[in-house]
């Protein structure tokens, strides 16, 4: 699975190895009959990076099915301090 993260959001936030299974993606990639989303969902940074504190802040992730087996999930930074 590629995975691109901008250079200054790179140098501090780890991407969690797995898919949490409470985020839009992994309750997606569970039910092969959950509908997905037409809209980003508001969830916290922690269900996709693993970087200590990340429960403090709060990205937007959207998805979409590439495949039965595959999703593309798009993260929207929500925290200017998670930039810099």
């Amino acid at each position: 699975m590629p995975i691109h993260l901008p250079a200054d959001l790179s140098r501090w936030w780890r991407l969690r190895t797995d898919v949490d299974p409470e985020s839009p993606a992994g309750r997606t990639l569970a039910d092969p009959n959950e509908p997905e989303s037409r809209y980003a969902s508001r969830i916290g940074a922690d269900a996709w990076f693993a970087t200590e504190g990340a429960d403090r802040h709060e990205i937007i992730e959207h998805d979409y099915r590439s495949s039965d087996e595959e999703m593309v999930t798009i993260i929207g930074i929500l925290d200017e301090r998670m930039m810099s």
